[in-house]
């Protein structure tokens, strides 16, 4: 569902509950995370600073518990999981039509031979490899 406030105007999806509450625990860490860079830039923390900083650590400290209670954390696994077997699925798919073209450009040489042999290993080498890349993960 997408809402939108009048003509011209940009529309705003509208998250599940899990999402939205996700979210603010997000949003209001942020905002902590600000004040901290703030107070430190300053190079001193004055009594507005530590009430701001106080009262939205005690909101994140609240949502992050309403977050750990709905399980909306669990969900968000959960999504990452079903995306993950997506990718692997898509991933899996991609090689092995790659791997259809080259041994019909090779036919029944003792390259194709070699090739059908070595694709797993091959795969198992370079996809992981490949994800750690793409993550920004060390071996």
């Amino acid at each position: 569902m997408v809402l939108q406030a009048n003509a011209g105007a940009p529309s705003v999806a509208v998250r599940d509950p899990a999402a939205a509450l996700f979210g603010a625990a997000q949003d209001a860490d942020e905002v902590v995370q600000r004040l901290k860079l703030t107070i430190a830039e300053l190079g001193q923390l004055d009594a507005a600073s530590l009430e701001a900083f106080g009262a939205w650590l005690d909101r994140v400290s609240r949502l992050s518990k309403a977050v750990l209670d709905s399980g909306a954390h669990k969900h968000q696994v959960s999504i990452s999981e079903q995306q993950g077997v997506m990718l692997a699925e898509v991933i899996r798919r991609s090689l092995d039509a790659h791997r259809g073209r080259v041994l019909e450009v090779l036919g029944d040489s003792s390259e194709a031979d070699t090739i059908r042999r070595r694709w797993p290993r091959w795969t198992e080498e370079i996809v992981p490899a490949a994800i750690e890349a793409v993550a920004g993960v060390q071996p």
